[in-house]
């Protein structure tokens, strides 16, 4: 707010003379002019302190909640941490490699049989690090790559069944053709997709994929020997699933140190604040059947009165259930109150933030059950501080600022009044002070003889709640060496540090409604000379 009192100096002489004017003022041999000596009633500031002003900062607002009576309670979240299927649980490709050859016997049959086959039975390990289990899992997308390499200079074809690959219920099979033209070796591929296929691992045989080659060669005159072969590749490429059945493995998921800002105080410079209620909640939402485990490496309270304060955390590493059925999810809250942690102690010495580092670890107790993993499950964590203004108040001390400015009117004041109306209708003391100070907040003067005025607190009820405000007028005449370093201020702050009865001990409860009104007039007396 500018106050410029030039311009209503003017208006008021203005008003003056029209008023006094007759026809005799239009002979100006009988003008004599007199000095003027108005005296002019301003208002000068009109401050309201609400709930919101003294607990919250201006974009904050809407962490001010209500119940129906008005009865205030602050919330503060932040968004811990989301883990996605990938942080928990990603594919590996797999390669694996094997030669199909012929015996002796085979050998010597195949020019007086014309055409042999044979069968080729094996498993290959499913191999994904960290001890990761396989049982089941649908394919989301992915490809199948075989190669095939012969030095047999005969054709023929390989017949492979992945029995435990099953598209619709059947068995997976495809077949590689050996072309032979008279040139080896011969080169034969495949790439085949996996959506949708349902891919387990054998019963009997843990963590491993069962695969069959049948080989069909047709003699073609030219010679053959036990050394021919043929070498096969398979891969697996760009594999993710819809969903895993298994074990997922066992590893620590880090995240980089967070904060959770709060603009509580944030208009605070001192004081305590002691709620009655203050509550922190951890809660979890986990949708993978994994069971995880929450350690904090840190979880300090940085506040306005005592420095860094370490949170006393009710548990820690928070275990973090998992849901039994896919499709679910299971939830776990940690609540830190009054019964099991420091938290009025940290919420009372006026917190700016809490900062936090935490580490995420997957099966904690190691392969003791099945795990279930789904394409678009997450896991997430958050922080959220629950502060009903219930409680006391002890010397908690706020500031407003207010624009001010009286230019080149300082001359011309002969006598100055200043009125002070306050109307408080918060269940606290408070001792008031208002401070006149250069553009950079340096203190000129101050209002109010002695340190500060006290208002009294309004009335209360037996809960703590206002039923009627108090209400109190202050005059205040300044000296001339006041005025002048009033005149030469360009900013007015309000300051005001605020009891609850019985030394800040009395339990009080703050509505949406309560009103700290001051209002700052001036009764101001001119001297102004015309010529």
């Amino acid at each position: 707010m500018k106050i410029r009192l030039p311009h209503i100096i003017a208006y008021s002489l203005c008003a003056i003379v029209l008023h006094s004017c007759t026809e005799d003022y239009f002979d100006f041999d009988k003008l004599k002019v007199e000095p003027i000596n108005p005296e002019l009633a301003l208002p000068l500031i009109n401050s309201s302190l609400s709930p919101a002003d003294i607990f919250t900062a201006e974009e904050d607002i809407e962490v001010l909640k209500t119940d129906q009576d008005g009865l205030i309670t602050i919330f503060y979240n932040s968004d811990a941490f989301s883990i996605d299927t990938k942080s928990i649980f990603e594919l590996k490709n797999q390669e694996y490699s094997d030669k199909v050859t012929l015996n002796n016997v085979e050998v010597i049959a195949l020019p007086i049989q014309g055409t042999i086959t044979k069968s080729y039975n094996t498993s290959y390990p499913f191999e994904n690090g960290n001890n990761t289990r396989l049982d089941s899992m649908i394919v989301k997308s992915g490809l199948l790559k075989c190669n095939l390499v012969s030095s047999f200079q005969h054709g023929g074809n390989v017949k492979i069944t992945f029995p435990t690959f099953k598209a619709n219920g059947v068995p997976f099979s495809f077949n590689l053709p050996i072309n032979y033209n008279g040139n080896i070796p011969v080169y034969s591929n495949s790439s085949i997709s996996l959506e949708n296929f349902k891919i387990e691992t054998s019963q009997g045989s843990s963590n491993q994929i069962p695969v069959n080659y049948e080989l069909t060669l047709n003699y073609s005159g030219q010679p053959i020997s036990s050394s021919d072969s043929i070498g096969i590749t398979i891969q697996t490429e760009n594999l993710e699933f819809d969903s895993f059945y298994g074990y997922a493995g066992q590893q620590s998921i880090s995240f980089p140190e967070d904060t959770l800002l709060l603009n509580l105080f944030k208009n605070a410079i001192g004081g305590t604040f002691n709620l009655a209620e203050p509550k922190l909640f951890i809660q979890t939402i986990n949708e993978f059947g994994v069971p995880l485990e929450l350690s904090f490496s840190k979880f300090d309270a940085t506040t306005t009165n005592s420095g860094v304060i370490p949170m006393q955390l009710a548990q820690n590493p928070i275990s973090i259930n998992a849901p039994s059925t896919p499709g679910d999810s299971a939830t776990t809250t940690i609540i830190l109150d009054k019964n099991n942690s420091n938290i009025p102690a940290v919420i009372s010495a006026l917190p700016k933030n809490f900062i936090y580092d935490f580490s995420v670890l997957t099966n904690p107790n190691g392969d003791v059950q099945q795990n279930f993993v789904q394409y678009s499950n997450e896991a997430k964590a958050k922080i959220d501080l629950e502060l009903p203004l219930v409680g006391s108040v002890n010397r908690y001390a706020l500031v407003d600022t207010l624009d001010f400015n009286f230019d080149d009117a300082g001359d011309l004041v002969k006598s100055a009044i200043f009125r002070t109306n306050i109307t408080n209708s918060f269940p606290v003391d408070a001792n008031l002070q208002i401070y006149f100070t250069t553009q950079d907040h340096v203190i000129l003067d101050s209002l109010f003889d002695g340190s500060k005025q006290v208002i009294q607190s309004s009335t209360v009820d037996f809960l703590g709640k206002t039923i009627s405000p108090n209400n109190l007028t202050i005059d205040t005449k300044v000296d001339e060496f006041t005025l002048k370093n009033i005149f030469n201020s360009e900013k007015i702050i309000i300051k005001a540090d605020m009891s609850t009865s019985n030394a800040g001990q009395t339990i009080v409860r703050f509505y949406d409604y309560y009103r700290l009104d001051v209002k700052l007039g001036l009764k101001a007396k001119f001297n102004i000379e015309i010529d």
